[in-house]
């Protein structure tokens, strides 16, 4: 649980500093360097998720999902699949019109 609160924590920091490595600076983020850098920009020491990722079962967790997404026809990244649709991060806005809908038909069924 806790290397879970420590990701959600430290997901739009860490974020915010690969989009500026990878966009602003244009560095390479498949380098290890680069992963460690985006972590210490956002004052995250990288140190648990490098042990998570050299996990056997966290390398085993991520194949199967690469395998289950490849099998529904899905590519890149981010993907989601609401109600069976794929969407990409190119169209996030059709994710938050499905997510819209959803909750509007949630809350008039209580």
């Amino acid at each position: 649980m806790a290397s879970t609160f420590r990701a959600a924590t430290a997901l739009v920091p860490f974020a915010r500093a690969c989009f500026e490595l990878y966009f602003g600076e244009d560095r390479d983020l498949s380098k290890d360097g680069m992963f460690v850098l985006a972590f210490q920009r956002a004052d995250v020491d990288p140190a648990w998720i490098l042990a998570a990722i050299a996990d056997p079962a966290v390398k085993a967790r991520l194949a199967a999902n690469t395998d289950k997404l490849i099998a529904r026809g899905g590519f890149g990244s981010p993907i989601m699949f609401p109600n069976g649709d794929d969407i990409g991060n190119d169209r996030l806005p059709l994710l938050g019109a499905a997510i819209d809908r959803r909750r509007r038909r949630s809350s008039s069924k209580t």
